[in-house]
């Protein structure tokens, strides 16, 4: 039921038809509804956007040789502690915007296949800022995805994005 009603979904998207209700309308009970909903985020959330070019200018004492989010916490990169929280949740591929010494953090990850997952390298203006970094790591990756994940390549969390993909 919920394979059926998530194609029924998706052939309402390339109608434009789009009412929520119109796509799920068919669907025989709330709990099949509930089903299919969880089934269209397992099939979009699996892509992660992470912006680590930062020049971490606080820490200018630990960057001066090594970019931000190689900065090891418990002597493993920030990096790696994400991308393995990313792996652990099912995310498949990452996109990681690079700037200030993007070369050593292309290096140290390589295409993934050494942590699990398919990572792929955009190279941003690492004084754009932010929004300028994501607008690019957007646009250069070629992202298919209608979702995918957004986050700082300097930022640790235990989140279960599970939890977070059901609400």
């Amino acid at each position: 039921a919920r394979i059926e009603v998530a194609k029924r979904l998706k052939r309402a998207k390339e109608l434009g038809d789009l009412s929520e209700n119109a796509a799920y309308f068919e669907a025989k009970d709330a709990q099949s509804l509930n089903e299919a909903r969880i089934g269209e985020l397992e099939e979009l959330l699996k892509t992660a956007i992470i912006i680590a070019g930062g020049k971490g200018t606080r820490l200018e004492e630990r960057t001066e040789d090594l970019p931000k989010p190689l900065i090891p916490i418990n002597e493993k990169p920030i990096l790696e502690r994400i991308i393995e929280w990313l792996v652990k949740s099912g995310v498949e591929r990452v996109v990681i915007g690079v700037a200030y010494k993007k070369d050593m953090v292309k290096n140290y990850f390589g295409d993934g296949s050494d942590f699990g997952i398919d990572i792929k390298y955009t190279e941003h203006n690492e004084n754009g800022g932010t929004e300028d970094a994501f607008k690019t790591a957007i646009l250069q990756s070629k992202i298919e995805d209608e979702n995918f994940y957004a986050m700082n390549g300097d930022q640790i969390t235990d989140l279960s994005l599970e939890d977070f993909e059901e609400h």
